[in-house]
């Protein structure tokens, strides 16, 4: 294949690449058009003329413009909509439809620019859709590829100034490899016309390129500091869309309804849990022990969230429910007798809370850090430092053993009552635009009291509303977020048009409808159930992420209520388990590190794991020159002692040692340029004036090319040394007196290529060869004057 055709596929074969990624970021269908469209450009316009006989290649400039203005209105429609969403993916359908009118054109030089050009502009705003793992791997794809078409896209450029070709052209003018070699020298560049554009060199060259941009881009990556400076700007964390903030988890602390479904059909790990009777150390069964709580299936409370707008959940922000592990010298002592060790092992899913069964009296964690004395509804989160942790985090959670069913919770008995009353009022609170929904939990409530006769009481209310969402019939489980009214609130929209939806729609309209009859109530995220493993433990991955309801009950308790369908969500589950492969396991491993080393990078691990190391390893590195300086035998000595110490061999200053060691032996056994001046003070007896050196090598060549300048014969511009010698030979092969002379001169600009731009240098027997072959070609030539001055040299 052609250079030329070998660009042209390359940079359509990246835009079509850039178009599938950015639609597989935005989970939209607009940008995934790109594909057929750049493999139609393609035929359209590299292809169709040849096979077709089409007279252009492309469309022209006018239906360009008219298609150009089309597209800005269409931008412009979708930016003035009523979705939120639309505004903010107007633009970047925009660099989508500019995309497809380039793609569609006539190409030319300027262009191509272009089309480069957007892909980039793709590859950035991709970046800002998806924080996927999936995409780091895209981006590092796009690397090796960018800078392989931009390679090839400077040697076709190059290729068009020699050989005058139109962007059209499919192939270069090149000679029989079995002629003569000859070559063209253009802006100082030379092409041998027997020689390939596209070669081993060429792919190899790009390879080490791509490598070494992967590496700078690395470095760049890892030294900037992970700083937030919007405050300087005046922009406040909390002005930030949901979705920058933190990731979605099933212990997600903000939620928006509709944002759990990728998670719930992800298998990736959570937790794993073991439970012990911490008196006998015998180990429980997770499920019994959540059955002796009162609960259906083990339930991690990961977050509590009382405020609802407009579709959004977040917590009280003026009511702290969370407790730190703190350093303590003591061991955690359990505050009643009767009490089971849980042993949790969490992973990194973006979130510090350390969930547990049921409400932890107390934890700790290996590391001598820990937490006692909670009230009954406190949650727990890591110590402050805990994002300087890599990986999992193991801990223990102590919590009651209850003797029967219990599923009453004890009231804040820590806060007072005036405290109490507030957070109950908060917890009480439904947005007036929400009239349907408390009409319908009023109607629901009448119609039980009338079938009853007597009033109903909190706990009878709240079963009324649950059993109607997840026994009636009416509402499916389904992991379809659809908006059906775009115009009504999301609650709203569930329950009286679309009617189908995860546990986050179920939870908010039974919290709400509770609130609407007088019964204050709080959304909890977490996790629910888990897959019992062989040992006894229980696995829980983000499948199992869940929302359910706290209800205050007769004004002295929390119960749990949960109105999502048990049958539904239970296929869900089990539906996406059997989807769990060896390829799904490697991509929630590579994906945990990719969460862990990448996207929660921040300023405190920088500051542990890269800034600390090498300011240690700068001031190691100047307390080594001072030794050195004081004492360089003592300070070598050091050295060597360290580097052959196989103790020594996998640290990290062993490596680095023993790796700068093996490059200096290296260097000065290739006597590398940088040690010339080194190795001529040491082995040198005389000084050697470089300048001349170079002239005695070169001197053979200038006294050909005086000789022929005394016959009228100078090498042109355009011309190798090698040509030039080769046409003299040529020219002068009438005048010479010996075949053998007319053969010797071809060797002159071979030996010259070796002792010019080689290093290599004349044997003897090499030196007085030629010597007689200029004298024998002096004298078949009649020259009369021999060698002229050296100040009318002609350069080289």
């Amino acid at each position: 294949m052609g250079l030329v055709s070998v660009f042209k596929l390359s940079i359509y074969v990246l835009t079509g690449f850039v178009g599938l990624a950015l639609g597989l970021a935005e989970y939209g269908p607009v940008p995934f058009v790109s594909l057929p469209i750049t493999i139609f450009s393609y035929w359209w316009c590299e292809v169709a003329k040849e096979q077709l006989g089409f007279a252009r290649r492309g469309m022209g400039e006018t239906l360009a413009r008219v298609l150009g203005f089309l597209a800005l209105l269409a931008a412009s429609l979708e930016f003035f909509g009523d979705s939120p969403e639309a505004k903010l993916l107007a633009g970047i359908h925009l660099m989508v439809y500019l995309t497809w009118i380039v793609l569609l054109q006539q190409k030319s030089n300027y262009r191509y620019w272009l089309l480069l050009t957007l892909t980039m502009m793709h590859v950035a705003v991709g970046s800002v859709l998806t924080n996927a793992t999936w995409y780091g791997l895209f981006m590092i794809v796009y690397l090796f590829g960018a800078i392989w078409t931009l390679s090839v896209f400077s040697l076709y450029r190059v290729a068009q100034d020699f050989a005058a070709i139109e962007p059209g052209a499919e192939t270069l003018p090149i000679p029989d490899p079995s002629s003569t070699p000859t070559g063209q020298v253009f802006n100082a560049v030379r092409f041998e016309d027997n020689a390939h554009w596209i070669s081993m060199r060429l792919v190899s060259g790009v390879s080490m390129t791509s490598l070494a941009g992967l590496f700078v881009g690395l470095a760049f990556f890892v030294l900037i500091p992970r700083v937030w400076v919007g405050a300087a700007l005046g922009i406040s964390d909390e002005s930030l869309p949901a979705a920058l903030r933190r990731k979605v988890t099933g212990l997600a602390t903000e939620i928006r309804l509709g944002d759990m479904g990728p998670i719930l059909e992800s298998n990736d790990p959570v937790l794993k849990l073991r439970i012990f009777d911490n008196q006998t150390n015998s180990r429980i069964d997770p499920q019994a022990y959540a059955e002796r709580l009162g609960l259906r299936e083990p339930l991690f409370a990961g977050a509590m969230l009382t405020v609802y707008s407009e579709g959004r959940w977040r917590p009280e922000r003026e009511w702290g429910l969370t407790k730190q592990l703190e350093a303590q010298p003591e061991d955690v002592k359990p505050v009643t007798p009767a009490t089971v060790r849980q042993e949790i092992r969490l992973e990194r899913i973006g979130t510090n809370v350390l969930p547990c069964i049921g409400r932890a009296i107390a934890m700790r964690d290996p590391e001598g850090y820990r937490c006692g004395r909670l009230r009954a509804d406190s949650i727990v989160s890591r110590r402050p430092w805990f994002e300087l942790l890599p990986g999992a985090v193991d801990y223990v959670a102590y919590t009651e053993l209850p003797l029967g069913e219990v599923r009453n919770l004890p009231a804040l008995a820590s806060a007072s009552s005036s405290q109490i009353k507030e957070y109950l009022n908060r917890c009480s609170d439904v947005p007036r635009e929400l009239e349907r929904l408390n009409t319908l939990a009023r109607q629901l409530v009448e119609t039980e009291q009338q079938k009853a006769a007597e009033p109903l009481t909190d706990f009878q209310k709240a079963r009324v509303i649950e059993s109607h969402l997840r026994d009636s019939g009416e509402f499916q489980y389904s992991l379809n977020a659809q908006v059906v009214d775009p115009d009504a609130d999301p609650v709203e929209d569930f329950l009286f048009h679309r009617r189908a939806g995860h546990c986050q729609y179920f939870a908010s309209a039974l919290g709400l409808m509770l609130r609407s009859v007088g019964i204050p109530t709080r959304l909890v995220t977490g996790f629910k159930g888990g897959e019992e493993l062989s040992d006894g433990a229980l696995n829980v991955e983000k499948r199992y992420a869940h929302v359910w309801v706290e209800a205050w009950i007769d004004n002295r308790k929390w119960m749990t209520f949960d109105a999502t369908p048990e049958d539904g969500r239970a296929e869900s589950v089990t539906a996406i388990g059997s989807k769990r492969n060896l390829w799904t396991i490697m991509t929630a491993k590579l994906a945990g590190i990719w969460e862990s080393n990448v996207l929660d990078i921040s300023y405190e691990r920088q500051e542990s794991n890269i800034y600390q190391p090498m300011r240690e390893m700068f001031d190691s590195v100047v307390q080594f020159l001072r030794d050195f300086w004081a004492s360089p035998r003592t300070t070598l000595t050091s050295v060597l002692a360290f580097a052959f110490d196989p103790r020594n061999w996998l640290t990290v200053p062993g490596v680095i040692v023993l790796s700068s060691l093996a490059g200096l032996l290296w260097l000065l056994r290739r006597k590398s340029v940088w040690f010339r001046p080194l190795w001529t003070w040491m082995w040198s007896t005389k000084s050697v004036d470089p300048a001349a050196a170079q002239r005695q090598r070169v001197e053979f060549y200038e006294r050909f090319v005086r000789l022929m300048q005394s016959h009228g014969r100078t090498r042109q511009m355009a011309q190798t040394q090698r040509e030039f010698v080769r046409q003299m030979a040529a020219d002068l092969s009438g005048r010479l007196s010996d075949s053998a002379l007319r053969g010797g001169l071809q060797s002159i600009g071979d030996l010259f290529y070796r002792v010019r731009f080689g290093a290599g240098e004349l044997t003897e027997p090499e030196r007085s060869k030629l010597d007689d072959l200029l004298a024998q070609l002096e004298r078949d030539l009649g020259s009369k004057t021999g060698e002229r001055q050296t100040s009318d040299r002609l350069a080289v």
